[in-house]
């Protein structure tokens, strides 16, 4: 019989939670390359930290200095606007249409368009103006002058000036203003063109299917397709959300073929005080520089641009007039130029050139802002990792 009391007497003692532990006094102290106690290496590291701060700095304004002096040589608007339908028995005249019309080349050039002749067609003039407007040069066909046979025209020359086997980065933005409605056979939509007959309906509307086509021979990588009718939502590719985070130095140079239009596929579009709400608020943002404030930056993407007007459309016509009005942002095409489409089309704060766009506007990616757009710079911020070192190490910068 093992005298278990005696045994047990004679095994050391051991300590168990709650009772501490002994402390080992060597393995607390830092070691010697530690930043914490060599002052040397702390400075070393913060000044590295600097360095890859001030080397990403570069790399985006070099980044936005490249691509706009791209979107200086190659950005094209072409613009039609309908007021007036003569022959459509049961679609009534706008009064909107060509007031929205105009207020995008003016916004995208600078100039406000001014029909000379009864051509209704006008163009920017070539030299540009440099203080206002996105540098486009513009295109624009009113009433009479938007047939089919123009659109189609119009859209063939870009094909022939910007080939599709020679890429390039640039814009072209094509805004669409008028009546739409929906198309039975294809299930899209159209836009009706000035002479719209419904016995005759292909021949004098353009479908925005068609639309699609033509824009992947197109060789421009920035595409927009801003539709401000009526049933407008029948453009879209793909309407899923990929949530992709927009990277500027990555992604500048990436196609982006998407359409913003002003209602859904089954929505109307609301025109007051001479303008389409949609329309309006959109050029606002751009004009009067709110986007830019907004993002303390000189420069934005179209996805935070449309952020900003889609909210304040479906405001006003919730609160207005009691209707719903839902704006949409989605892809056109899925890949263009044999890349997938994954860019987006950058709009600068009026007024912005090659020299002072660094001093301007740097700033990572499409988040937040980065530099005051009136010339007062701000520090980058630091990363988080070297931020929580300094606090740790008491360190003042």
């Amino acid at each position: 019989i093992t005298d278990y009391g005696r045994d047990r007497d004679r095994r050391p003692l051991t300590l168990h939670p709650p009772f501490p532990q002994p402390v080992n006094m060597q393995a607390t102290r830092p070691p010697i390359n530690s930043p914490v106690s060599n002052p040397s290496l702390r400075t070393q590291k913060i000044a590295a930290s600097r360095g890859k701060i001030s080397s990403q700095k570069k790399n985006i304004v070099d980044t936005l200095q490249n691509i706009f002096t791209d979107y200086e040589k190659n950005s094209r608007c072409l613009i039609f606007a309908v007021n007036k339908y003569p022959t459509a028995k049961k679609l009534n005249d706008l009064k909107c249409a060509v007031a929205d019309g105009l207020l995008v080349a003016e916004t995208l050039c600078g100039f406000t368009p001014v029909f000379d002749d009864s051509s209704g067609i006008w163009e920017s003039p070539k030299e540009g103006n440099m203080t206002k407007g996105q540098h486009f040069s513009v295109k624009m066909y009113i009433d009479q002058a938007v047939t089919k046979d123009a659109i189609e025209h119009a859209l063939n020359e870009l094909m022939k000036q910007y080939s599709h086997k020679n890429p390039q980065v640039g814009r072209l933005y094509i805004c669409m203003a008028g009546h739409g409605l929906l198309d039975d056979i294809s299930g899209s939509s159209v836009f009706c063109c000035s002479d719209y007959i419904a016995e005759d309906s292909y021949a004098t509307s353009y479908p925005l299917d068609e639309l699609r086509k033509k824009l992947q021979r197109i060789g421009l990588k920035h595409q927009i397709v801003h539709l401000d009718c009526c049933h407008a939502g029948g453009i879209f590719t793909d309407m899923r959300d990929d949530k992709i985070d927009y990277d500027l130095i990555n992604m500048a140079n990436r196609p982006s073929v998407s359409a913003i239009t002003a209602v859904t596929k089954d929505e109307v579009s609301i025109e007051t005080n001479g303008h389409g709400i949609f329309s309006k608020h959109l050029c606002d943002q751009v004009k009067d520089e709110y986007i830019f404030q907004r993002y303390n930056r000189g420069y934005v993407t179209m996805t935070e641009l449309f952020g900003a007007v889609r909210k304040q459309v479906s405001n006003v016509a919730r609160n207005d007039f009691k209707q719903d009005m839902t704006p949409v942002h989605g892809k056109v095409l899925l890949q263009h130029l044999k890349e997938q489409c994954c860019g987006e089309m950058l709009f600068f704060k009026p007024g912005l050139n090659t020299a002072n766009l660094g001093v301007a506007s740097w700033g990572g990616g499409g988040g937040g802002g980065a530099v005051q757009a009136r010339g007062e710079t701000k520090d980058h911020p630091l990363s988080e990792e070297v931020t929580l070192f300094l606090r740790s190490s008491n360190i003042n910068i």
